[in-house]
C-alpha cells in the first residue's frame, strides 16, 4: 500500500514539474541592466507582466521567446519623439 502511495506521489511530482512556471520566458538574450552593472546572456521568467527571474538555467513557460542576437534590458523611453 505504501509503494503505491509512493508512486502516485512521485507521478503527481512528475507532472507538476511539467507546468509552466512563467507566462513568457525569453532565452538566449543579452540581458543589460545598467543599475546592477549586469551584462550577460542570460533567461528571463515573466509573470503578470513582471520579470520574476532572471537565470543561466532553462525556464519554462506558457510561451517562449528567443532573443538570440538581441538586447534585453529595462524600458527605456524616447524622448525625442
Amino acid at each position: 500500500m505504501l509503494r503505491a502511495k509512493i508512486g502516485v506521489l512521485l507521478i503527481c511530482i512528475s507532472v507538476m514539474g511539467l507546468a509552466a512556471d512563467y507566462d513568457v520566458v525569453i532565452v538566449n538574450g543579452r540581458v543589460i541592466d545598467p543599475e546592477t552593472h549586469l551584462d550577460a546572456i542570460k533567461t528571463l521568467g515573466i509573470r503578470r507582466g513582471s520579470i520574476v527571474t532572471i537565470s543561466d538555467q532553462p525556464l519554462v513557460g506558457d510561451r517562449t521567446i528567443d532573443a538570440s542576437g538581441l538586447v534585453v534590458a529595462p524600458g527605456f523611453i524616447d524622448v525625442h519623439r
